[in-house]
Parts: C-alpha cells; sequence; structure tokens
C-alpha cells in the first residue's frame, strides 16, 4: 500500500469562486485555490488567489499567495521518527527521558523540516474595518540548491509595504513620536540574499531596508564553521541541556568564525527630522539643539 502511494502522482486539485456569507455581518470569498503536482516527493506549487474576508472588526485581502518547489521529507526519515517517538512513549511518562533519544529526536526534527523552492504574495491588504492599515505590493522568496534543511542560495525582495497612520498612532506616546518626527505613515522596502558553503560552514547574508524619507540600511555579514555537524550538535544541546542553563551553547557558539561585518546606514532626512523633534521637547531651536550634539560627541567618543 505504501508503495502503491508514492507511485501516485495529481496533476492538479482546485476550488474555484468560493464564496461566504457570515451571520454577524462578515463576509468572505476565494477567486481560486490550487494544488499542482502532488507526489509522495513533493508539491509543485500550492497556490491562492483573490482572497476577500471582512467582518466588523477587520478586513483582509489578498491577490494572490504561491508556494512553490514543496519537498518532503525522506519517508526513513520519517520513519524513524515514528518508530523512535513510539520507544519513546513507551517507557512511560514515570521514567526519565533518554538525553541520547531526545537528542536523536531533535536532530530528526530538524531533518523533516520540508524544503520550499518559493514563497511569493502579493496586493496583501489588511486593517480595522473602516480604516487603513498595512499594505504590501509584492513579497518574493526563492531557496535553491539544498543540503538538508538548509538551502545553499536564498533571495528575498519586499515591494511596496505601507504601514498606515492609524496604526503608528495606536498609543498616545507612538503618536506624540511619529506626529513629531512628521510620518503620517511608513513606507518601506527590503531586499536580502544568503549563500552557504557547507564544507566550511561558511555563510553569508546581505540585507538592504529602506524606509522613505527616513534612510537606508545596510547589513552584512560573514560567518564559518556552521556545518552540519556543528548544526547537529547544537541541535542536540539545545534538546538535552537543563531548561535553566543558559550557559549551555556558549561553547559550541565559541567554535563560531566571525569573518565579515558591515553597518551602513544612509540619511534620507531622518536625523534633521530627529534633532527637530528631540529640540522641540527641550524648548531650544534646532540648530542650537545641533549645535550643542556636535559639541558632546567628542565626549562620547572618550
Amino acid at each position: 500500500l505504501i508503495g502503491l502511494f508514492r507511485a501516485m502522482r495529481i496533476g492538479e486539485m482546485s476550488l474555484e469562486g468560493l464564496a461566504v456569507q457570515g451571520g454577524t455581518g462578515g463576509n468572505g470569498g476565494l477567486d481560486r485555490f490550487a494544488i499542482a503536482g502532488l507526489s509522495s516527493d513533493g508539491v509543485e506549487a500550492i497556490t491562492l488567489r483573490g482572497l476577500q474576508a471582512s467582518g466588523p472588526e477587520a478586513n483582509v485581502n489578498v491577490g494572490s499567495f504561491e508556494v512553490a518547489g514543496i519537498v518532503f521529507p525522506d519517508w526513513n526519515v520519517l520513519k524513524e521518527l515514528v518508530a523512535l517517538t513510539e520507544h519513546a512513549g513507551a517507557a512511560g511518562a514515570a521514567t526519565p527521558p533518554d538525553p541520547e533519544i531526545q537528542a536523536r529526536l531533535a536532530r530528526l526534527g530538524f531533518r523533516m523540516m520540508p524544503k520550499v523552492g518559493r514563497i511569493a504574495l502579493s496586493g496583501l491588504a489588511a486593517g480595522p474595518a473602516g480604516t487603513e492599515g498595512v499594505r504590501l505590493d509584492t513579497y518574493a522568496a526563492e531557496m535553491r540548491d539544498y543540503v538538508g534543511a538548509i538551502p545553499m542560495s536564498s533571495t528575498a525582495e519586499m515591494k511596496g509595504l505601507v504601514i498606515a497612520g492609524s496604526l503608528l498612532r495606536a498609543t498616545p506616546e507612538a503618536a506624540a513620536l511619529f506626529d513629531g518626527l512628521g510620518y503620517d505613515r511608513l513606507a518601506i522596502a527590503a531586499s536580502g540574499a544568503g549563500d552557504y558553503e557547507p564544507q566550511g560552514g561558511r555563510t553569508t547574508a546581505r540585507t538592504t531596508l529602506t524606509v522613505k524619507d527616513a534612510a537606508t540600511m545596510e547589513v552584512a555579514y560573514g560567518v564559518s564553521g556552521l556545518t552540519e555537524a556543528w548544526i547537529d550538535r547544537i541541535i542536540e544541546v539545545a534538546a538535552t541541556a537543563p531548561e535553566d542553563d543558559p550557559t549551555a551553547l556558549l561553547p559550541l557558539l565559541n567554535e563560531l568564525s566571525l569573518e565579515s561585518v558591515l553597518l551602513k546606514v544612509a540619511d534620507r532626512s531622518i536625523v534633521d527630522r530627529a534633532i527637530r523633534f528631540a529640540a522641540q521637547g527641550q524648548g531650544v531651536e534646532p540648530e542650537m539643539f545641533r549645535a550643542q550634539l556636535q559639541g558632546a560627541v567628542p565626549f562620547m567618543m572618550t
């Protein structure tokens, strides 16, 4: 029976034109939901288009959402995990847990993570009913060439994230801050990429975050030592270490090498806005506050 299931493959299953009418003023709909290329090895793509949901308190709309290139865990790993779980359960709750079994369960659990090739989201809008909330134009992430549960290459990009002023001013303190800085909303974009080399366990990552009319921040780093063997060991230690011992992972973390770090911030008016806000709070002119700040910097550096 298992062999028959593993030989089966479903081309596509879909649901279209779904409409739901709630009894408390809420309603929703879905243009299309589909699963393509389903087999024992994985799923080619899961897609959702035209989701709408509204109610007395909140509204959500999604233009499209897709998860593609899903690869299921190895069947042998699943069988080993099930057998080990049954063995641990047969020991009974009164028996102290075996550290070796705990470590093996943790390692197998990590290997049970499915691999995903692509995640994409577009046309998201969500927020309290009757007001603006959060809007996102597009988000896309791609992961390629997996080694175990880790992709050797990954990229991600987010465009058109807008957080409305009504959410920024959720509290009086937040409202005072954003009003003082002169922001009625935040518009954010971001991109990133990462690479992993399994032999030396070297990983590099680069991220750029831009907040319109505020600043652009770039962060990059390189770390070596993140080999598969090291990952197995830190999973084992995390699973078996006493909960009240925060230092259990330190010896393993000390084995990593930080090769490079970059932090770069480009001002896009946030400095001037912050100086005006701080000066207003102290009852002085912005230029006077700027001069005081410049004079204090040398003392802060010593």
